[in-house]
């Protein structure tokens, strides 16, 4: 992966990638940003798709974020800060053994518009000024004209995607929504109730239940041995966190799974356990994970239960000086040394 230039990161190359992949780095190092810049290329035609990508840090926990920024706003912090109208930003990875080139150049413009959008039924279709990005979206030299304006409200992905690459944010477990299509695997079923079973033994299945109040939805609900049938959102954060990172496997296999502060909500007690599964059913699922954390527990579990596996594993600690970036890699071995031998805390 050679982040080129993409939101505060210039010149940042990961290479040797393994089975299973860990981040590190102090706060505002660009842990996310590097998972941003994979999840590009997941859809990377479509500019819709980058739409969406620049919105993943605003939703769910921070859905109330949403409504404050336009998707244009959003847009244009994918591109390094500056006062210029010109924007660029230059993304590659090798991906299947091929190597893809996103570039996005384009600047910022005045016109006048109807809106797309009426703020009442009595409202005449005048034209206003607005801003508008013009601008080109590049895949391997191959182009294309992309408009976004300023008033754009919806927006929807046009092309199938390319890489199957799934990210999981800090908040996405804790609305509760979880990849319907994993509810029918009996196999899914079990291991998932297995993990469950670890904060509550008396949990004894899970299932959809047709919503009552709204056509097309469903409610997640929890067999329980003791209170009957119990809706998923009544249980605490660790889960959800589970069902969560349970229920995007099968959307992600022989892909990607990219998890954001992998320990949010899982309490020490069943990092070791969850972890294990995770790296079994990755291998299972012919799945590569990306990782970050904060947490010093989190990286001694991991390198563990590697070691145990037989996943690989690599570790990146994200450093900038003087405004350079770089990544000091460390093998499994390595990594494990250092956490578990040496009791050096390498965040």
């Amino acid at each position: 992966l050679y982040v080129k230039k993409f939101r505060g990161i210039e010149d940042l190359r990961l290479e040797s990638f393994q089975d299973v992949n860990l981040l590190l780095g102090g706060n505002d190092i660009g842990k996310t940003t590097v998972l941003e810049s994979i999840i590009l290329f997941s859809n990377p035609e479509d500019y819709a798709w980058l739409l969406r990508t620049s919105r993943i840090r605003l939703m769910n926990r921070y859905a109330s974020l949403l409504d404050r920024y336009s998707p244009l706003e959003s847009f244009l912090h994918l591109f390094p800060f500056s006062e210029s109208k010109e924007k660029t930003f230059t993304v590659e990875a090798c991906i299947d053994q091929s190597w893809l080139r996103l570039s996005v150049s384009g600047e910022l413009h005045r016109a006048f518009r109807v809106p797309e959008r009426k703020t009442s039924r009595n409202q005449l279709e005048e034209e206003r000024e607005i801003t508008i990005f013009d601008g080109t979206l590049y895949l391997n030299g191959n182009a294309q004209a992309i408009e976004i304006p300023e008033d754009i409200q919806s927006y929807r992905i046009t092309r199938s995607k390319i890489n199957p690459i799934e990210y999981i944010g800090p908040g996405d477990h804790l609305d509760g929504i979880t990849n319907r299509s994993a509810f029918r695997s009996r196999f899914w079923e079990q291991q998932t109730i297995a993990l469950l079973q670890m904060i509550d033994p008396d949990i004894e299945g899970i299932k959809l239940v047709p919503s009552e109040n709204f056509s097309h939805a469903y409610n997640q609900v929890l067999e329980h041995h003791r209170y009957g049938d119990v809706p998923l959102y009544t249980f605490g954060d660790g889960m959800k966190k589970i069902l969560s990172l349970a229920s995007i496997l099968p959307a992600v296999r022989n892909g990607i799974l990219l998890i954001d502060e992998i320990e949010t909500s899982l309490q020490l007690s069943v990092l070791s356990k969850v972890f294990r599964w995770l790296l079994d059913a990755c291998w299972n699922y012919n799945i590569q994970l990306f990782v970050t954390t904060h947490s010093l527990e989190a990286i001694s579990v991991l390198s563990e239960c590697a070691s145990e596996h037989s996943s690989e594993l690599a570790c990146y600690r994200l450093e900038k000086h003087h405004d350079q970036y770089r990544a000091h890699r460390f093998s499994e071995n390595k990594l494990d040394e250092m956490v578990n031998g040496s009791g050096l805390d390498v965040r």
